[in-house]
């Protein structure tokens, strides 16, 4: 009797150090050493350019609710840094890390809601960003000094510093003035002649576009494909495209004359960002919504 009432005590002890063994140990992401020693660590795959580890890293401790890495991970979204670019996910992430404090996203948020603000308004919409930004994408970064590989964060991360300086006034010489030209009854009766016109010809296929365009409701929408400073790219992506609603235009964008390439008209943005969508996976990527109303207002 006490043999078997020994064996049952040790039996009982196996057990409880069994279930000691499996006993789940303290989650390692409420561990603030833990997070901070990834944090470091992720951190330094982007110094170095291994920006799919740095995102892969940002991501899991931006969902844990790490307001540095949500702002990181936004950063990379906004410029395609180890992930594809997507401005959603971009605001997603800056608002997260803004709801917590977070200056550096605050910022950010102001700085991409003006611009767009200034976009709307002008009905412009080329970025007035650097040559290097992607078509569609507000510049974040300062144009001064802006740094090849910026870091997502430092003790003085760039987007501090998005505000771009407003350039120097260059003083103009106004131009003497000329006596006006007697005019006599010869002179009277010729025509007006346009001084400096350097605009290339309209052609067949644009005034086509035109009255397309014009004959559009406009209260519908539009996706712009494309914005150049050279008819030919505009004329060749229009061919690429060859369908029955692709056309393109010619408007002046800040004293620049610009051909833009549209395609389709649709009824609602919903529709037209469906739309939109399929050209993305088609591997147009630098599309945006425009509306016909606004097309209309500057065609030339």
């Amino acid at each position: 009797m006490f043999r078997r009432y020994h064996q049952l005590i040790i039996v009982c002890i196996v057990l409880g150090l069994t279930a000691c063994s499996t006993t789940p140990s303290k989650d390692e992401s409420a561990d603030p050493g833990f997070n901070n020693q990834l944090f470091q660590k992720a951190k330094s795959s982007y110094l170095a350019g291994d920006y799919q580890t740095a995102a892969t890293l940002f991501d899991k401790l931006a969902q844990n609710g790490n307001p540095e890495a949500q702002y990181s991970l936004g950063y990379m979204y906004y410029y395609s840094k180890g992930v594809d670019r997507d401005l959603d996910k971009a605001m997603y992430w800056f608002k997260l890390a803004a709801s917590q404090g977070n200056t550096n996203a605050k910022q950010a948020l102001l700085t991409i809601n003006k611009r767009i603000a200034e976009q709307k308004q002008a009905d412009n919409p080329i970025s007035a960003s650097t040559a290097n930004t992607p078509p569609g994408v507000i510049d974040l970064r300062p144009q001064i000094n802006t740094q090849t590989n910026p870091a997502p964060v430092s003790a003085k991360p760039e987007l501090n510093k998005m505000i771009t300086a407003q350039p120097t006034p260059t003083p103009v010489t106004p131009a003497p003035v000329q006596q006006a030209k007697k005019i006599t009854p010869t002179t009277a009766s010729l025509p007006a002649v346009k001084q400096n016109d350097e605009s290339p010809p309209v052609t067949e296929q644009e005034r086509t576009s035109k009255v397309w365009i014009m004959k559009q409701p406009a209260n519908h929408y539009t996706i712009q494909m494309l914005s150049s400073s050279q008819e030919a790219n505009a004329q060749r992506l229009q061919k690429k495209l060859s369908t029955a609603n692709t056309h393109y235009f010619r408007a002046k964008v800040k004293d620049q004359l610009r051909f833009s390439v549209i395609a389709g008209s649709y009824e609602n943005y919903a529709a037209a960002r469906q739309q939109q969508q399929t050209f993305k996976k088609q591997g147009y990527r630098d599309t945006w919504i425009r509306s016909i109303e606004g097309i209309q207002k500057i065609i030339k």
